[in-house]
């Protein structure tokens, strides 16, 4: 696990998205909020270029941590 790197992928101070990546796998930990997810998408493709995305873990139902997977 020590090629594991953590990114922040949020649009907007106050949201809530993570994205960890070890280079084989990621795993996006919460979405932010619904008005975001746009932009949390383009941050994360300019991460993962050609690799999709593997998982999404979301830590509760609040709109500021899961609405931007709607």
């Amino acid at each position: 696990m020590k090629d594991l790197k953590i990114y922040d992928v949020r649009y907007l101070k106050g949201d809530s998205s993570f994205l960890l990546d070890d280079g084989k796998t990621s795993i996006l930990y919460d979405s932010g909020f619904g008005f975001t997810g746009y932009k949390v998408a383009e941050n994360i493709r300019a991460i993962l270029a050609d690799r999709e995305l593997d998982y999404i873990f979301l830590t509760h139902s609040h709109y500021d941590h899961a609405l931007g997977s709607a």
